[in-house]
């Protein structure tokens, strides 16, 4: 029977609870998705219905008892009944909805949707601007002094105590990215070496080819002055020998002339007579 390794099941199991996690995140409200800033405490007055009977009426109360159901939700973790909780296409539809009419309500008040580059600037100057204080959004520059240096050393405390958090977030990350891709990093570091070295050595092949060539080509032009200079010293030679067998020549052909004038003063002597061999006949025997 195959069982599964413990690691395998283990990483499943968290695939799963990540992904439960995620759609659980996506009914939630935006708000608490984007880790906004949540009241501290709920407004009562959001359960309280209106006097009048209208339709008009009757939708705010309806609005107002669900905002106050998901901040509920938000704030102190009470989860409303399933009923409550609509699906992701009902969002969506909903969200369609209210696009919809918002876009019907700007043209009939001729109001520009888009925001250009100058109101997002406004926006984000009053964003700049607000700050929370004895639990409520006020504007920054209605605070005292004093006020204004306590809400920014808390804003500091808040936004030093997230990078805090994140900080640690990202060392478990690190930590889980070492443990996944450790085997990874090893090859790759190993790989990243012989690579390192293959480049080194093409380097210093490319070198010595460079270097070899340059000396081909010293040879070639070495051996054409070579060659030349052997060549003229072959026809001297050639020249040397043929002066050299020409003497030859002549100083065997004067040997064999005196050796026959020697016979002829031996043969006035008195002696028989000799009989003289032609020059030819010497040189053959």
């Amino acid at each position: 029977e195959w069982i599964e390794d413990a690691a395998e099941l283990e990483k499943r199991r968290q695939a799963i609870a990540e992904k439960k996690k995620a759609l659980e995140l996506e009914k939630r409200t935006k708000a608490f998705q984007r880790q906004l800033p949540l009241p501290s405490k709920l407004n009562i007055e959001y359960k309280k219905r209106g006097a009048g009977g209208t339709d008009l009426h009757k939708a705010d109360d309806l609005i107002k008892s669900e905002m106050y159901s998901l901040m509920e939700w938000d704030v102190e973790g009470k989860e409303p009944p399933p009923k409550q909780i609509y699906s992701k296409e009902a969002m969506e539809l909903a969200k369609k909805m209210i696009d919809i009419e918002a876009t019907k309500m700007a043209e009939a008040e001729d109001i520009e949707l888009k925001l250009d580059s100058q109101m997002w600037q406004v926006v984000a100057n009053c964003f700049g601007e607000l700050v929370k204080f004895q639990n409520r959004f006020t504007r920054l520059s209605n605070l005292s002094k004093r006020d204004q240096l306590e809400v920014l050393s808390e804003r500091f405390k808040v936004l030093f105590g997230w990078m805090t958090s994140q900080a640690t977030k990202m060392q478990k990350l690190e930590k889980k990215v070492r443990l996944k891709l450790g085997g990874y990093m090893s090859i790759e570091s190993s790989l990243t070496a012989k690579l390192q070295e293959l480049a080194k050595q093409r380097e210093t092949g490319l070198l010595e080819l460079k270097t070899f060539k340059r000396l081909e080509q010293n040879e070639q032009k070495a051996i054409v002055k070579r060659i030349n200079s052997l060549t003229a010293e072959l026809k001297e030679q050639e020249i040397r020998e043929k002066n050299l067998q020409k003497r030859f020549s002549f100083l065997q052909h004067r040997k064999w002339e005196l050796e026959q004038l020697e016979k002829r003063e031996n043969a006035t002597s008195g002696q028989e007579p000799i009989r003289y061999a032609s020059f030819e006949n010497v040189g053959h025997s």
